[in-house]
Parts: structure tokens; C-alpha cells; sequence
């Protein structure tokens, strides 16, 4: 008897550790501080990455919201995901559309996420 009750609290604590954490037990202590100035976070990113980055029209810069990605994308269990949809030339001058989410931990910007969507999970 005493080898299945450690069997089972085992095959419980493995399992627990195999799914994200309940709404109510997400906590600012996991994800960091709700990024401040997240609309200054995003567009100083896609300053740096855009081919012309003085030609971005920001169509929408969403409110950052919890995410827990554990085994999805690495040192990012527990973020912010920031959905942004722009416009912007590319190097031909012709205008592109960009419909991207970004990953944001402790105010920076981990990873961008073109077109919002993982395999395993949509975030935009």
C-alpha cells in the first residue's frame, strides 16, 4: 500500500508540473510587473528590426496580457504577450502589413511571433 500512495502523490506531482497554472494563481511575482510603457516597448523594438522603420503606421498596439508558455518557446514560462498589427515599407518602398505578437518579460522584448500563432497555440 505504501508503494502506490508514493506511486500516485509521484505520478501527481509530474502531471502538475505538465499544466499551466490556473487564472487566479497568476501572480506579478512570476510574470514580472504588467509592462508600463508597452506601446514605447513595442515600437522601439520594431525601430530596430523594420527595414524602414520611419514608415510605420501602428494600426493597433493591444494590452499586454498574461501568458504561460512553458515547453513553448524557452525562458519564457511566464510573460507578457503584446498583439501588434502595422504597417510598414519594406525594402522595395512597397507597404507591408505585419500582424506579429511579441513576448515581453521584465519590460524587454524576448521574441517576436510573426502573425501571433505558435504551433501548439494561438496568441493573437
Amino acid at each position: 500500500m505504501p508503494k502506490t500512495s508514493l506511486l500516485l502523490a509521484l505520478s501527481f506531482a509530474i502531471v502538475g508540473c505538465a499544466t499551466p497554472p490556473q487564472t487566479h494563481k497568476l501572480d506579478s511575482d512570476r510574470f514580472g510587473p504588467i509592462p508600463g510603457d508597452h506601446e514605447a516597448t513595442t515600437k522601439a523594438y520594431f525601430f530596430r528590426i523594420l527595414e524602414n522603420p520611419t514608415s510605420a503606421e501602428y494600426v493597433k498596439i493591444a494590452t499586454p496580457k498574461p501568458v504561460w508558455l512553458a515547453g513553448i518557446i524557452e525562458g519564457s514560462s511566464y510573460a507578457y504577450v503584446v498583439c501588434v498589427e502595422l504597417r510598414a515599407k519594406d525594402t522595395n518602398g512597397e507597404l507591408a502589413e505585419i500582424n506579429d505578437a511579441l513576448i515581453i518579460k521584465r519590460g524587454q522584448v524576448t521574441t517576436r511571433i510573426p502573425f501571433g500563432e505558435l504551433p501548439t497555440k494561438k496568441l493573437c
